[in-house]
């Protein structure tokens, strides 16, 4: 959600260094997939118990679904390092136009590959970003059903999840959300009438009342975002009886480059350092200094599919050498090989096991992350494992070089 379109041309641009996976031409990376799938202050922690006089004794589960909404650059350049850091992975909403474009405000196509090969849930924010209630039920599909073919298109395989523009909707558009192929679509509130103190209904429920309007809350809305808000809500689910707390990000913001007061008069922004402060908190779940026991991290995507029942199948990995299927003939140059990942109806995939060499790989291996380059003949095997833990069976594929 936000409150006007703008691509914004950021001054002072520090590009984070770049990891391409897959930066080729959409139908190629489509072609490849189905052959393969046939925040600066001290921290200022809460004293949860305070938060629980009148509340249910804790959950033993409160997830909290980290989102971030209109893909722009700035959240790969600063909240992705961050999240990789902690082994934390979020749901990301593109406007697909602005990636088309492509835009210096957003995420490249490439970018957003990276990160669903990264075990982050890419999902939709329509095509322009408009008030779905305002528009023709015509206009609506054209808007959700044609923004999820355009991710199809630039090799965003199978998304699911989808974020309404302004957090509005209505029945109409529920329907059509549904009709597109999005299994959970997130609205603009929901959860407390605050966006600085928490209070009933705490939390959404697992799964959602209405999967088609997951509730939501913007901490601190149109104020730079505070640690000790984001706390407070997280704390006051547990207090609550747990249950689902997706939290809305817009931008992330760096004190060190030059345009970082106008990324911090925007809707919904949030230091970089406050947002590594609040993961480590969330990280320490259950320990002293850190969230409540029971407190996960988990996709969108991850805790609705997993309110379906276990996930039992494994995800399926697949490699491209210089943007294309891999061929047995010899290469005359040096080849660029690329891993990447998806896990249908899954809960996503966490990560990219591989070894050169031909030696078996495991999951003290090497972890996939930029593409390989085979200046010689080389054999390489890897497998992928899903957020549930369903491995692959290891794949092998040797690239002839000379």
């Amino acid at each position: 959600m936000k409150l006007q379109r703008r691509s914004r041309r950021r001054a002072g641009w520090r590009a984070r260094p770049a990891i391409v996976l897959l930066a080729i031409a959409p139908p190629v990376f489509i072609g490849v997939a189905a052959f393969w799938l046939a925040q600066a202050r001290p921290a200022q922690h809460i004293d949860n118990a305070a938060l629980s006089h009148r509340a249910k004794p804790p959950s033993a589960r409160t997830v909290v679904s980290l989102t971030f909404d209109d893909a722009y650059e700035d959240q790969w350049r600063y909240a992705v390092p961050l999240l990789r850091s902690h082994h934390m992975n979020a749901t990301l909403y593109v406007i697909t136009a602005d990636s088309d474009g492509p835009y210096r405000c957003c995420m490249s196509w490439a970018q957003l590959r990276t990160l669903q090969a990264e075990g982050d849930d890419v999902g939709s924010h329509t095509i322009d970003h408009p008030n779905l209630t305002r528009l023709t039920t015509a206009r609506v599909r054209s808007e959700v059903c044609g923004s999820r073919q355009d991710m199809l298109n630039h090799g965003i395989y199978d998304p699911e999840s989808f974020a309404y523009p302004y957090g509005s909707f209505d029945p109409a558009a529920e329907r059509v959300v549904a009709e597109c192929g999005f299994v959970n679509a997130r609205q603009g509130g929901g959860i407390s009438n605050s966006s600085t103190t928490p209070g009933p209904p705490w939390v959404e429920t697992l799964p959602p009342r209405h999967p088609e309007a997951v509730r939501t809350i913007a901490p601190d809305g149109a104020n730079p975002i505070q640690l000790a808000v984001l706390e407070r809500y997280v704390a006051a689910a547990a207090a609550h009886g747990g249950g689902w707390l997706p939290l809305t990000f817009h931008n992330v913001c760096d004190p060190y480059v030059s345009d970082y007061n106008p990324c911090m008069s925007t809707y919904g922004a949030i230091l970089d350092t406050l947002l590594g402060q609040f993961l480590d908190w969330l990280q320490r779940a259950g320990r002293p200094g850190g969230a409540p026991s029971g407190v996960v991290v988990q996709t969108m995507r991850w805790a609705m599919n997993a309110e379906e029942g276990p996930d039992t199948s494994p995800p399926i990995a697949w490699a491209a050498c210089n943007g294309s299927q891999c061929h047995a003939a010899a290469y005359l140059h040096p080849v660029h090989l690329s891993l990447a990942a998806t896990d249908v109806h899954g809960t996503g995939v966490a990560r990219i096991y591989y070894t050169v060499g031909g030696s078996a790989p495991g999951t003290s291996s090497p972890v996939y992350q930029t593409p390989l380059t085979a200046t010689h003949t080389e054999t390489i095997r890897f497998f992928a494992v899903d957020n549930a833990g369903n491995t692959e069976r290891t794949r092998t594929i040797t690239v002839r070089v000379g």
